[in-house]
């Protein structure tokens, strides 16, 4: 146990050495690095230095652990379907924080606050597709939105063509016109 706290001790202290990758000890048949336990132990120990007995403890809790995990994979209970629904759990909580950018995120915020602040003033005219819809029938709803689109670009009134075209019963009265919302607020 000594030859194997000293070398800890040295993997600990010195950021990449040779050594990391010499094998600390066997476990069952699986061969345990020193870069694979200082890993674990870093991970599971915020300690700036740790004591020959914090090693030792941790050795024991190492072996302990990885003599469950190899006990466990020879009574296949790996292989149950509940330990891989857990499994998956673990897997997707551990890798949430990893995965979420915070500039991004803080960004992100800042938009939607800034959008906020602002008003905007949206029309609309509605043509309704049947959700089950052939291509052929989406497309036509499609080259109609396109013509009436291009007849309010080259100057028509917006309310007039909305009134005449739009399937949405409201444009009768508001003549298409949604009035003004900011962000989050349609």
């Amino acid at each position: 146990m000594n030859g194997i706290l000293a070398l800890l001790a040295l993997a600990l202290v010195a950021t990449t050495t040779q050594k990391e990758d010499q094998v600390l000890m066997e476990v069952g048949k699986e061969e345990v690095t020193v870069s694979e336990f200082t890993n674990v132990f870093k991970k599971n120990n915020n300690l700036q230095e740790a004591t020959n007995q914090e090693l030792e403890d941790y050795v024991d809790l190492f072996v302990k652990f990885k003599m469950k995990v190899l006990d466990a994979e020879r009574m296949h209970l790996d292989t149950l379907s509940s330990f891989k629904n857990e499994l998956a759990g673990y897997r997707k909580q551990l890798a949430r924080p990893y995965l979420t950018d915070k500039q991004v995120e803080q960004k992100l915020i800042e938009e939607a606050y800034n959008r906020m602040t602002e008003e905007v003033r949206a029309s609309h005219l509605l043509l309704l597709v049947d959700e089950k819809a052939l291509p052929k029938d989406t497309l036509a709803v499609y080259q109609k939105i396109n013509s009436l689109r291009n007849k309010i670009l080259n100057g028509e009134d917006f309310e007039t063509v909305a009134k005449t075209h739009s399937e949405d019963p409201s444009v009768k009265t508001n003549g298409g016109d949604l009035g003004y919302f900011s962000a989050f607020r349609m």
